[in-house]
């Protein structure tokens, strides 16, 4: 067993490693630089005004509350805030210290790079929590190579290496979060767990309002049904949606702040939902222009994953056996279903950035199906599953690849045939296996794992007196 942890811990950490050498350290995303305004708003003005940081000349824009009223969430800056401190603080020491090295970068540059990591972070905890809930449903070789396999057949390595000011991968690491917890605690959780665990989603709604769905299609319905079949209480239920209240009203106070107005980010959604007619039905899934399908054919190995687990759960209830996996597995089906559904009404949902970009935060249940249908073929079956699955990877990477260079535009009407794209490919591979920044990466990390070693081995010390002081006591 110490053998087994020990091969995990040293595989994970050469996954961090390799993210951390080929990260671009320009914090940067489809909604940048909006995101580090308000970042910087928060830590330099105390407030969430970006009309200081961003923009000069708002005239009619400002709001009766002298806010910049946008769209944009505001959730991502609590995360993103210790990391600008943290970058700022260690540029202020090496200016104090004449480390000219560290200097020279400049303050913003330092900032950024901080910020992007911690991009990679919230990424890597992403995998880490996807790993482990897949363990507990097939083998830990199946759980690691449909989480790598996945980081690189669908848009997620790019929005985390390349793109890192991007909020989705904030809210994909606080799913990952919610799914583990949901599916290994629920039915041991007391009323007191459920009120955090309410709390806790609200912060997921305060990063991605879009959130909303997970938790009225797949949350609310799993926990009913954990309700009916007698494994928690009732109370769980009212206490689940107490501890949602509290974090909600502040997010509507804010809104009165940004808006002047009460008016909830949800009206946004809704409306522009309500809005969009059916003229594009299923482009945002299939068109050839960005598509999520299109660009992200392995989504289909994950729908047959769907498609088992309804058969399963079938069986068990002809059966008349308890299926509680099964049901898990289906609420996340409905869930995903409906998300794909929404936007496949648009041309491309993510306006100029790539469709996938959309279902970051549904990460964890791609992967959870895909090695679920995998890990349930024997064979021959299993390995031609496995090559199809590499096959549709290395579309994945063409696709970004072609839109990093904007060649998918001229694809829009006519596109040459594959043989002539494949060297595409180059524009991909060569960022993902080039170490990048490696001096100023290392001028923010190392004091910071210094700092971090000096608190382990703090407490390490402080902790044992400590317990003996209480023994004393007893």
């Amino acid at each position: 067993m110490f053998k087994k942890h020990k091969y995990q811990l040293i595989v994970g950490a050469l996954v961090f490693i390799y993210l951390f050498l080929v990260y671009d350290v320009n914090f940067r995303g489809p909604d940048e630089p909006v995101y580090f305004a308000y970042t910087a708003s928060i830590v330099k003005d105390g407030d969430l005004n970006i009309i200081n940081q961003f923009y000069n000349d708002y005239g009619q824009y400002v709001s009766k509350t002298y806010n910049l009223p946008d769209f944009h969430n505001h959730g991502g800056v609590i995360f993103w805030a210790p990391f600008f401190l943290l970058g700022k603080s260690i540029y202020s020491v090496a200016d104090w210290l004449n480390i000219a090295s560290i200097a020279d970068e400049g303050l913003d540059k330092m900032i950024k790079c901080a910020m992007s990591f911690s991009t990679i972070i919230f990424g890597f905890f992403t995998l880490f929590f996807t790993f482990l809930l897949c363990r507990k449903l097939f083998s830990d070789k199946a759980a690691f190579w449909s989480t790598l396999l996945m980081l690189f057949a669908t848009p997620f390595a790019y929005f985390t290496l390349f793109e890192t000011g991007n909020g989705q991968i904030v809210a994909s690491m606080l799913s990952a979060i919610l799914i583990f917890v949901l599916y290994n605690y629920a039915p041991a959780m007391n009323g007191k767990h459920w009120f955090v665990y309410g709390m806790f989603f609200s912060i997921c709604l305060a990063v991605r309002v879009e959130l909303w769905s997970m938790f009225i299609l797949f949350i609310l319905p799993y926990v009913l049904i954990l309700c009916l079949s007698k494994s928690i209480r009732w109370n769980a239920l009212v206490l689940l949606i107490a501890g949602i209240l509290p974090i909600f009203i502040l997010r509507l106070i804010n809104a009165y702040l940004k808006y002047g107005e009460i008016r909830p980010e949800e009206l946004f959604y809704i409306i522009s939902f309500l809005q969009f007619k059916s003229s594009y039905q299923f482009n945002g899934l299939f068109s050839t222009f960005r598509a999520v399908i299109y660009s992200s054919p392995i989504i289909l190995i994950c729908f047959a994953g769907v498609t088992v687990s309804v058969v399963g759960l079938i069986k068990k209830i002809l059966k008349k056996e308890t299926c509680l996996n099964e049901c898990f597995l289906i609420t996340a089906a409905i869930y995903l279903f409906f998300k794909l559904y929404s936007l496949s009404r648009i041309f491309s949902p993510a306006g100029d950035a790539l469709t996938g970009r959309c279902f970051l935060t549904e990460f964890t249940l791609f992967v959870l199906f895909y090695g679920y249908f995998v890990n349930m073929q024997k064979g021959r079956l299993r390995l031609s599953w496995i090559a199809v699955s590499i096959l549709f990877m290395g579309w994945n990477l063409l696709v970004i690849a072609e839109y990093i260079v904007g060649f998918d535009w001229l694809y829009v009407y006519s596109s040459p045939g594959i043989a002539a794209r494949i060297f595409n490919l180059k524009y991909m591979l060569f960022p993902l296996f080039f170490i990048k920044d490696i001096y100023l990466k290392l001028s923010f990390f190392l004091p910071l794992l210094a700092f971090a070693l000096a608190v382990i081995l703090f407490l390490k010390k402080k902790i044992p007196s400590l317990n003996h002081h209480c023994r004393e006591r007893r």
